[in-house]
């Protein structure tokens, strides 16, 4: 039912439609297809063709900005534009009506699908800004679903995002679009799957779905063998590592963590090898082998210091601090996890904010500074829980030990308190709480 309201808003923007010239009234049409807001890159790429040209873009925007048709604002440094929804809602039915909107949608996918595969590759650039552009993205897998000839490229963008959809924390949502994938592979290239596999593989095992991992990572491995695909094969080796490490097998764990060491120096692929090299040395770490879990993720962190990516940088901070940690070099920890937990925190990354949240509530453990640890130690589960997350069962065992510790010494009644007072936090108040006053 359309309320009168709706009516009303409608015959406006239907007023405001027909004043516009026929170029305006096509752009405003196409820019339909975006989800949360685009750039002027994209609306050049996407929508200038058949009676809008590329030059005209910018000219047209501004026009359809001045009208008020359209919403222009700053994120970050970039011009953005967007719809109110009633417009948004309105310029769809009408490019519903043109018999173009399969067309339009398209190339909106392969644009998402090209700036994901980039951002997957380049360190800066658009890696730095593709979050922005999530419901984009997520426009571009719903396409993918229901397009017939949509399967190469929902397989592609899918596994491009695994990285992006684990930091960010949207694990359950990214398992669903991975599993989702892979029942059209039938309908796409080999080349594209084992990088999906990977991607299912590594959503399998952080879920603790043990079984289903290994065999994902194992299927993708035979296919990037068989095609010569090292840059993929680092990767389901270091997963079939993982997968192994957390059941506590950890001469397979080796064996296959050194394979993905290999094929990621042989493919040259500084960012892969920091991965690589820091899943050594967590197998280090939970071996006891302290020295060389430091100086494997110290060669990580040496790879990538400099390429300005917050995803990777934090990430081997992280595993720094928790070496410290272990070795009761608290100091040391802090200034790791403290960092960590900045560069994760400004760049959204919930998994990473976790794990410095945790580390940091271990660090005021040892300190015994036990307010302080059990509210940072609630404030992580809580954001934990939100996740998904499941941490190994090595990291686990730590945590309940230096949680049982500081319980023994606060007692039942203010350790309760502290708790619920960390897991009533807000994600900004917990960084804030963790980063202010640092212990040390």
């Amino acid at each position: 039912m359309v309320l009168p309201r709706q009516q009303t808003l409608r015959a406006a923007i239907d007023w405001s439609y027909n004043l516009l010239s026929e170029p305006e009234q096509v752009l405003l049409r196409r820019l339909a297809v975006f989800a949360g807001g685009w750039t002027l890159e994209a609306a050049e790429a996407i929508c200038a063709r058949g009676g809008v040209d590329a030059d005209q873009v910018l000219d047209l925007l501004t026009s359809l900005v001045e009208k008020s048709l359209v919403l222009a604002e700053t994120q970050a440094g970039e011009a953005r534009y967007r719809f109110l929804e009633t417009v948004r809602q309105y310029a769809r039915d009408r490019l519903g009506e043109t018999g173009e909107e399969a067309d339009v949608r398209t190339r909106h996918r392969a644009w998402y699908v090209a700036l994901a595969e980039r951002a997957e590759r380049e360190p800066s650039g658009p890696r730095q800004r593709i979050w922005r552009e999530h419901e984009n993205l997520r426009s571009a897998l719903v396409w993918g679903k229901e397009d017939p000839e949509g399967a190469e490229a929902m397989l592609r963008l899918v596994g491009a995002l695994t990285w992006f959809w684990w930091m960010y924390g949207n694990l359950t949502e990214a398992r669903g679009w991975i599993e989702e994938a892979l029942l059209r592979q039938r309908d796409a290239p080999r080349s594209v799957l084992p990088e999906v596999y990977w991607g299912a593989s590594h959503f399998a095992w952080r879920f603790a779905d043990y079984e289903r991992a290994n065999a994902l990572a194992s299927k993708g491995l035979a296919i990037a063998r068989d095609l010569g695909d090292k840059w993929n094969g680092a990767f389901l080796e270091a997963s079939l590592g993982i997968v192994a490490m957390r059941q506590m097998a950890y001469g397979d764990a080796a064996k296959h963590m050194e394979e993905g060491v290999r094929l990621a120096r042989e493919a040259g692929d500084r960012w892969r090898l920091s991965v690589c090299l820091s899943q050594q040395g967590i197998l280090a770490l939970f071996q006891g082998n302290l020295g060389l879990a430091s100086d494997l993720h110290k060669e990580a962190l040496a790879l990538i210091e400099d390429t300005g990516d917050p995803a990777i940088v934090s990430y081997t901070l992280r595993c720094l601090g928790f070496v410290a940690l272990r070795q009761g070099d608290y100091q040391r920890a802090t200034e790791a996890f403290t960092e960590g937990l900045r560069l994760s925190s400004d760049a959204g990354f919930r998994v990473t904010v976790f794990e410095c949240l945790r580390g940091l509530a271990g660090v005021c453990s040892g300190f015994k500074f036990d307010d302080r640890a059990v509210r940072l130690f609630g404030a992580a589960e809580a954001l934990r829980e939100a996740i998904g997350h499941q941490p190994a069962a090595q990291d686990q065992a730590d945590y309940n030990g230096r949680l049982a510790a500081t319980q023994s010494r606060l007692g039942v009644v203010a350790f309760e308190a502290a708790w619920a007072e960390g897991r009533a936090m807000t994600l900004e108040q917990a960084i804030k709480y963790a980063l202010a006053d640092r212990p040390g």
